[in-house]
């Protein structure tokens, strides 16, 4: 009888270690998943960012060759004109 007892305490005992270490696992898998989906979203908001910034930039440098040129008509306007 009192075998029976401290087999059922040690299984008892071991599947709550078992337990234990299973959510410890699952607890770092989580933390470690959490980690490199937020700097993932962190690098493609960065990517993303710098795309914007260069197509921003190159639609300011086509305004302002467009600019110059519409000045260069004028002056070459101006110019016949005379």
């Amino acid at each position: 009888m009192k075998k029976k007892e401290e087999a059922r305490r040690r299984i008892k005992k071991n599947q709550m270690l078992k337990d234990k270490n299973k959510n410890k696992n699952q607890s770092q898998y989580a933390l470690t998943f959490e980690a490199c989906n937020s700097s993932h979203k962190i690098w493609t908001n960065l990517v993303k960012r710098e795309k914007t910034m260069k197509k921003n930039s190159q639609q300011k440098k086509n305004q302002e060759i467009k600019l110059e040129t519409n000045e260069l008509k004028k002056h070459l306007k101006q110019n016949n004109q005379k």
